[in-house]
């Protein structure tokens, strides 16, 4: 999904839809309007700090100087996207980038490089003490989210749960990542069973 928004309270107003993105891993592209760049730091009307603002409720930003960056900024933002655990990723884009005139062929030549994060191998001993106190618990219960969907767990999940007799409660995005009629999967947490 793509949104595009004005410059300073448009943009402001979206930071409660970036992080509730972040928190449920939603593919989000949000473009957001800014104040020409030559107005940079002079307290322009809607100047705001859109990337700094942003940084902390998305997986990444990007700021936008030059018109032939845009398309391939736009496709690096669609990858971070949806690579690994899917999120955010805002365009900041200044007006006087908006309106200059780009030669095509310019934009074909152009590639933005993109690190990927490589997730750590387990430690096995912390896997060992996890299955230790789960062992232990006089009461285990599982609480899932949407991670288990979108890491493709759902298997693992009901094994671990059928192996250990462990009910399973879910979040709001977890819940169809288990069968609803599991006889371990009590439902949403907080929900009363009658």
């Amino acid at each position: 999904m793509t949104v595009v928004v004005t410059s300073g309270p448009g943009a402001t107003n979206l930071l409660t839809g970036l992080a509730n993105a972040m928190m449920d891993s939603s593919p989000l592209i949000a473009i957001t309007g800014q104040v020409p760049t030559a107005f940079f730091g002079r307290d322009a009307f809607q100047e705001t700090d859109i990337v700094g603002a942003t940084m902390p409720v998305t997986k990444h930003t990007f700021m936008v100087r030059k018109p032939e960056d845009l398309v391939p900024v736009y496709k690096a933002a669609h990858e971070i996207a949806i690579d690994g655990r899917p999120g955010p990723v805002v365009i900041d884009l200044p007006r006087d980038v908006q309106l200059m005139e780009v030669d095509p062929a310019v934009i074909k030549a152009r590639t933005i490089r993109i690190t990927r994060k490589i997730a750590p191998e387990p430690d096995p001993s912390l896997i060992a003490y996890a299955l230790k106190l789960l062992l232990n618990a006089e009461r285990p219960v599982m609480l899932i989210g949407g991670g288990v969907c979108w890491s493709g767990a759902t298997n693992e999940v009901l094994t671990l749960a059928e192996l250990l007799g462990m009910p399973i409660v879910t979040t709001l995005l977890g819940k169809n990542c288990v069968p609803n009629n599991h006889p371990l999967v009590m439902g949403p947490r907080g929900c009363t069973v009658a």
